[in-house]
């Protein structure tokens, strides 16, 4: 049974993300996780309970708001076995403990919270976020985005033979949804030889776990109008990353540049964090 952590603000783009998860595991049977972590210090100057009458205040408040949520989940699934829990301290820190003891094949999120970006707490911002300590996958779900299928799915590549591992996981992720993979390689003046980069074309198509993987590749430039204008012009569903030192994104992106395809981009980021 796959494991779903779907960490929630109650925020629209949270919302957004949970119709997508929905619909991405529809007739599958799951085990999906909902936490919310409340957060005293945000309320605490402008309370005039005690702390610990502000603690059992927002306890109770979110559990009641976990308990609409799920009921309002049951009334139209019937193969997800749900189960919640309210934190109460700080995102950055419970969020990944959380994650710790779930053991989750995947986490979903909205890519933007109501009073601050959950995501960015996930990916990177501290040492202690997930993305940095856990391998788990994140998938993130751009406000209003409706799922419609996964058909194809855009992978970039910077011509490390770690990729199809990450690709296998990365299939796992979404399973049972099987797109086209297309690996796109933005080409560097560090780049081997070109004989080298048709021979990695060859390795990743035949060892990719997709039915169907296409290699493309596309001269230097701005790394991410490169990645956005490729996804739209193959109707790209989905977008994956391997976020490691070693990886494109390592390489290629600075933090500013990650930052500004989680802004900009309209498609669901899956992003990897296997260490390889």
């Amino acid at each position: 049974m796959k494991r779903v952590l779907f960490p929630t603000d109650f925020s629209e783009n949270s919302n957004d993300a949970l119709e997508y998860l929905l619909a991405m595991s529809k007739g599958q049977v799951i085990n999906l996780k909902i936490i919310h972590v409340a957060d005293p210090s945000k309320n605490i100057r402008d309370t005039p309970f005690s702390t610990i009458e502000l603690i059992n205040n927002l306890t109770s408040k979110s559990e009641r708001a976990l308990r609409k949520l799920v009921q309002s989940i049951e009334n139209e699934n019937d193969t997800i076995k749900i189960e919640t829990e309210v934190f109460i301290g700080s995102p950055v820190l419970k969020i990944p403990e959380c994650a710790q003891l779930f053991s989750p094949d995947l986490i979903v999120l909205g890519n933007k919270g109501e009073n601050y970006s959950i995501s960015d707490k996930i990916l990177g911002i501290t040492s202690l976020t997930l993305s940095d300590e856990a391998d788990y996958p994140v998938l993130l779900v751009p406000k209003g985005y409706k799922f419609e299928g996964i058909f194809n799915a855009l992978y970039p590549t910077n011509l490390d033979y770690s990729n199809p591992y990450i690709l296998w996981k990365s299939m796992n992720a979404i399973a049972p949804h099987k797109p086209v993979i297309r690996c796109l390689h933005v080409r560097t003046k560090l780049d081997p030889q070109i004989s080298e980069q048709e021979a990695f074309a060859k390795y990743m198509v035949d060892h990719s776990p997709s039915i169907q993987t296409i290699f493309h590749t596309e001269e230097e430039g701005d790394t991410e109008e490169n990645l956005i204008d490729f996804a739209e012009n193959y109707e790209c569903q989905l977008i994956i990353m391997h976020k490691t030192k070693r990886s494109f994104l390592g390489k290629l992106f600075s933090k500013s540049l990650t930052q500004k395809m989680r802004r900009h981009v309209n498609l669901p980021l899956l992003i990897m964090n296997i260490k390889t």
